[in-house]
């Protein structure tokens, strides 16, 4: 009898296709421009921002002359939005490193129907020594300013919405230990949304989330077609020498979501980081992130984050999340298919 050699050929064909329907499915959103409506995030405004805020180019690390010229460009930046700010000039130390710094970090407020709890937008505006930083992390600063542009005009939400732009983020999360520990507004945040960047490029994934995040992930799946993330990403990062702000928001116990782009990593803390090689897909990507998880939490309950649950977003263009407790029985039924198929393979 002739054996059948196109089972494999057709095999490798469909791994091809499938790669591609879920390379294309990872895409960052299209970007909207200039002319957008006002209640529409737009990635060229923020990006235009990002033009003026870094219009040097060049690094500016915590202390640096550039860097207190940046921060005046935000406080600028927040006056055109009419947004309420503050800055919170300090000396912090890490708690995790062996580094301290003198930091300025800037919170602006948009008043709510209550006065408290706050959801804060947080991104870090200092850079490396080595590199502008417009990925790292220019393109969270922008979207978090454009993002709030559009929900100022919604605004009051049933809770204040705090703007925290960190400083000396890149010398131990110097800024972030600063706020959480010092600030009296501390203790009246009750979600943190963090936008990170490792790269110039690609999709913004939800990476980590506190411990119970039912209501977090629920939030930014609802009514987001771009939503992206893998819960399993967690697991990595934690094994990585890496570190975001949003790990000292959760060592003070306060829930939420970290936000990050890794495409393009070869440009991660490095010259390249500038702002001709900045994806503005990206900035859109996290601007849509931003508004769909802010949007549908500021009009929800915060009493309890419900049940911790695992997340599977983008594959193939759909969103998966289910409760962690069930992963149990999806273990049992994918060893029960091993199983099978290696008894049928006769092996």
């Amino acid at each position: 009898m002739e054996k059948n050699n196109t089972l494999p050929i057709y095999a490798i064909i469909f791994s091809v296709f499938l790669f591609f329907i879920q390379h294309l499915s990872q895409l960052p959103p299209e970007v909207k421009g200039l002319e957008s409506p006002p209640e529409v995030f737009s990635a060229e405004r923020a990006y235009e921002t990002l033009g003026y805020l870094l219009k040097e180019n060049k690094p500016h690390p915590v202390g640096s002359e550039l860097n207190k010229l940046i921060k005046e460009r935000l406080i600028a930046e927040l006056d055109k939005l009419e947004i309420k700010h503050e800055v919170q000039k300090t000396w912090a130390c890490a708690s995790r490193y062996a580094a301290c710094a003198e930091v300025e970090n800037l919170i602006g407020i948009i008043p709510g129907k209550t006065n408290a709890p706050y959801l804060a937008l947080m991104a870090h505006y200092d850079s490396v020594p080595m590199a502008p930083g417009a990925g790292d992390d220019g393109a969270g600063v922008v979207a978090i300013l454009e993002a709030a542009r559009v929900l100022k005009l919604e605004a009051p939400y049933d809770y204040p919405i705090m703007l925290l732009l960190t400083d000396a983020e890149e010398n131990g999360l110097i800024g972030a230990e600063a706020f959480f520990g010092q600030h009296p507004l501390a203790r009246e945040v009750g979600v943190v949304l963090n936008i990170e960047g490792s790269g110039t490029a690609g999709g913004s994934m939800v990476f980590r989330t506190s411990e119970n995040n039912e209501l977090l992930i629920k939030s930014l799946s609802h009514e987001h077609d771009h939503a992206y993330g893998f819960s399993l990403a967690n697991e990595i990062f934690k094994r990585m020498p890496n570190d975001t702000d949003f790990s000292v928001a959760m060592r003070a116990n306060i829930p939420g979501m970290d936000f990050a782009f890794v495409g393009e990593r070869n440009h991660y803390h490095t010259p390249n980081d500038n702002v001709e090689n900045l994806d503005v897909r990206t900035i859109q990507h996290h601007g849509e992130n931003i508004l769909s998880a802010s949007r549908d939490l500021l009009s929800k309950d915060w009493n309890s984050m419900g049940d911790k649950y695992v997340y599977l977003g983008g594959t193939y263009g759909f969103w998966s999340q289910w409760k962690s407790s069930n992963s149990l029985i999806a273990l049992i039924l994918s060893t029960l298919v091993f199983i099978a198929a290696f008894i049928r393979s006769k092996l």
